[in-house]
């Protein structure tokens, strides 16, 4: 809607402009146009541009046309002024700029380029059409278009461009006094009766405005003044005619003249502003970032922040400072050194010392080799120490300081800076930490030792348990298949009972052997490639005896399909045993077992299902604990010590498998094997 109102008021003030031109020429005097023409351009959507351009040649081709001019002429500076703004547009914009910005010099300087080439590609082809289709001066068009053209731009398309947002420096009387004296300086210098040469005369009252109000209010400023001196010259009045008259120059020199005249109040007032707006600015930006800076320090009340200079007198002394040493900011800023204090033990500690000179050679002493060495990470490096500090009232606190170097804006020292923490506690609480973990780490090496000695012990008690109890079980088979004898029947039961109870005593001297195994890291497997049918077989063959003990009564699934796995089948098999003589332990007389083989996916899975006692959730997560067993197991007297479960985990995590157990107390419980199949039918022996 706005770009729309720009372009009908582009018609009117066109016509306008043509049908007050000087008689006998073929340029308006001044050409708004040009200026209204970037400012629609810089107020459209850049994807939008195109079709404003498309605008800007018809309203400006219509009003030429309206204000008397013949339609092909009319059309030729339409185009002149359209491909003027479309430049001006482009150069205003580079840089992926959305709007054209006036924030600073560089923007001057682009805007200024973009008024010469607008101001050239307009005049050299008005030039050219007044050449081709009239008989006027092409030299005279030139310069008119060029004169009219960049003054239009310059004073017109700064109030739609991004200015700076800075407040105005001057109140409301004096804005109103600034405005009034340079309307009064101009009507001086335009007075009929005005002979003396004060053509310069208002530029200084511009330059007052360009220092104390806004930049908008500056270029609405010299938009009017232009304005006003246009209506004055064209009465006849002011310095610009009468030196026209002077040189007996062509009417239209009049305006030429008079339009470089306020480029040159343009080029002094509006740079002016800039500047001083990006002073404004930073200024600003100083103000807060010093009022931040000063809340920071100011709110920092546990760390202390100082300042000194390179002879160690306190400059600067916040309220964490204070806190810490017991002093006031009062007391030592400007009065107070940093001293380094010996209390005859050897150690230096800092304090503050009020009245007294410096010792600038032994701080630079101490403090400056830990800078230089800490300057090779770049000139604002700081070193951190850890440093004993005498309070005012004279205990000593352990304070972290981070020391560093400050410059002069030359790259000259300064002085320095510190920031202290009081660690004292903290310092405390570590070497407390410290002293606990040492006692911790011995801990932990001794029950270490006590470990292994445990594993050792085992395995040397195993081994040597095995060839006695080999002995005894030998001897009882013996006796027990040796009929000769005529053992009495009591004998033979009581012989009987020696093998089962040696058995079992050896299966669980088996168990500790292999669990000292396995925790010593040398339980190892002959893994190939097998049938896990045949594993699963001899298990429950071997359990046959345990099951027919306890009335029970296996079921067993086992498909005709090859279940191939790379295994160690004397480990799977001790696996299977474990989990079904398990089974039958914690299962009810009369029950039955259910043992099933099958392949899913990729992977070959092993239920073993009973209907027994269960397991409670609280044991279940214990279950591959080494030595626990439930609390129903010690409640029922059930045999075992609770190394079985731990072994089987080992060997089904050694094959790269896992168990798992799901159960509810009083339900049954079913435990499930799952192997990876075996799909490489190349796959070797392998030790592991």
């Amino acid at each position: 809607m706005l770009v729309a109102g720009v372009l009908g008021a582009e018609v009117l003030v066109g016509q306008l402009a043509v049908h007050y031109s000087q008689q006998g020429t073929h340029v308006a005097t001044f050409w708004p146009n040009a200026g209204l023409s970037v400012v629609a351009l810089s107020l459209a959507l850049p994807s939008w541009r195109r079709t404003v351009l498309i605008g800007v040649l018809a309203v400006t081709a219509t009003a030429n046309h309206l204000g008397g001019r013949p339609l092909d002429i009319s059309l030729a500076y339409g185009l002149a002024n359209t491909a003027g703004a479309a430049a001006a547009i482009w150069v205003l914009t580079r840089g992926a700029r959305p709007r054209p910005r006036l924030h600073n010099l560089e923007d001057f300087f682009r805007l200024i380029t973009a008024v010469l080439l607008a101001a050239g590609i307009s005049a050299g082809m008005g030039a050219a059409t007044v050449a081709l289709l009239t008989d006027g001066d092409a030299f005279t068009t030139w310069r008119s278009i060029t004169a009219s053209h960049a003054a239009a731009i310059l004073l017109i398309a700064p109030l739609a461009m991004q200015l700076p947002k800075v407040r105005s420096q001057a109140g409301t009387f004096e804005t109103i006094l600034q405005w009034l004296s340079l309307a009064a300086v101009v009507l001086l210098v335009f007075r009929p009766e005005q002979q003396l040469p004060l053509a310069f005369l208002p530029f200084p009252f511009l330059v007052w405005g360009a220092a104390r109000l806004t930049p908008r209010q500056v270029a609405l400023q010299l938009l009017a003044f232009f304005a006003t001196v246009s209506a004055l010259s064209s009465a006849g009045l002011g310095p610009i005619v009468k030196v026209v008259e002077v040189v007996e120059g062509s009417v239209g020199l009049v305006g030429t003249v008079l339009q470089v005249w306020v480029l040159a109040a343009v080029l002094v007032s509006l740079p002016l502003c800039l500047v001083r707006s990006q002073q404004l600015l930073t200024l600003d930006r100083l103000t807060h970032s010093h009022a931040l800076v000063s809340n920071i320090l100011d709110s920092t009340t546990g760390t202390a922040i100082l300042g000194t200079d390179l002879e160690g007198r306190i400059e600067f002394f916040n309220i964490g400072a204070e806190r810490m040493t017991g002093y006031s900011a009062r007391e030592v800023i400007g009065k107070a050194t940093l001293a380094l204090v010996d209390f005859g033990d050897g150690r230096l500690r800092i304090a503050i010392e009020v009245g007294e000179d410096p010792d600038t050679e032994l701080l630079e002493d101490l403090i400056g080799p830990f800078l230089d060495s800490a300057a090779t990470d770049g000139p604002q490096a700081a070193f951190t120490s850890d440093w004993d500090f005498v309070r005012r009232d004279g205990e000593v606190r352990t304070i972290s300081v981070a020391i560093s170097r400050r410059y002069r804006d030359d790259g000259r020292p300064l002085g320095f800076l510190g920031v202290a923490d009081d660690v004292t506690e903290r310092r405390r609480h570590e070497a407390m930490v410290a002293a606990a973990l040492d006692t911790e780490k011995q801990i932990v090496e001794r029950l270490a030792q006590v470990d292994q000695t445990k594993n050792d012990f085992l395995s040397t008690v195993s081994h040597e348990l095995r060839t006695p109890i080999t002995s005894i079980i030998g001897y009882s088979q013996l006796l027990a298949s040796d009929d000769s004898t005529g053992l009495p029947a009591m004998h033979q039961q009581i012989i009987g009972r020696i093998e089962r109870n040696g058995r079992r005593l050896m299966g669980l001297i088996e168990d500790m052997l292999t669990m000292s195994q396995v925790e010593v890291g040398s339980f190892s497997f002959e893994r190939a490639p097998i049938d896990l049918r045949d594993s699963v077989l001899n298990a429950v063959e071997a359990a046959q005896g345990t099951v027919a003990v306890n009335a029970l009564a296996l079921d067993v699934e086992v498909g005709p399909e090859t279940v191939k796995v790379h295994g160690d089948p004397d480990k799977l098999e001790r696996v299977f045993v474990n989990l079904l003589s398990n089974a039958a332990k914690f299962s009810h007389a009369g029950d039955r077992i259910g043992v099933q083989l099958r392949t899913e996916g990729d992977e070959a899975v092993l239920r073993v299902v009973d209907s027994g006692i269960g397991i409670g959730p609280e044991d279940q997560a214990h279950l591959f604990d080494r030595f626990f067993r439930g609390a129903d197991a010690h409640a029922l007297a059930i045999q075992g010590v609770g190394l079985g479960l731990p072994i089987a985990g080992a060997i089904v995590a050694g094959h790269d498998g896992r168990i798992d157990v799901l159960s509810e107390l009083g339900q049954g419980s079913t435990f499930v094997v799952r192997l990876p199949l075996l799909h490489d039918r190349s796959a070797s022996t392998v030790r592991v």
